[in-house]
């Protein structure tokens, strides 16, 4: 994992942004014209819908308090 961390996710969010960005036409125009914040807001649009860890959970390993609130160990959330 050491020797490729972080390949399939690369791979996979630029695989993502390249199919957003040629489905909508305008998108890509306003890339390709090189736009004030054009790419990064294709970024943030891929990272919404389609991120490239997309069946991640987490588990709490012990009981603690997150932001406010109360995490019992064992409990899970995507």
């Amino acid at each position: 994992m050491c020797l490729f961390g972080g390949l399939e996710t690369t791979a996979s969010l630029l695989g993502s942004m390249v199919l957003t960005a040629l489905g909508d036409r305008a998108l890509w125009e306003t890339v390709v014209r090189d736009e004030p914040g054009a790419v990064t807001g294709l970024v943030e649009a891929v990272l919404v819908s389609r991120p490239p860890l997309r069946h991640l959970a987490r588990v709490a390993a012990y009981d603690q308090e997150f932001a406010g609130a109360r995490l019992r160990q064992g409990t899970w959330s995507w």
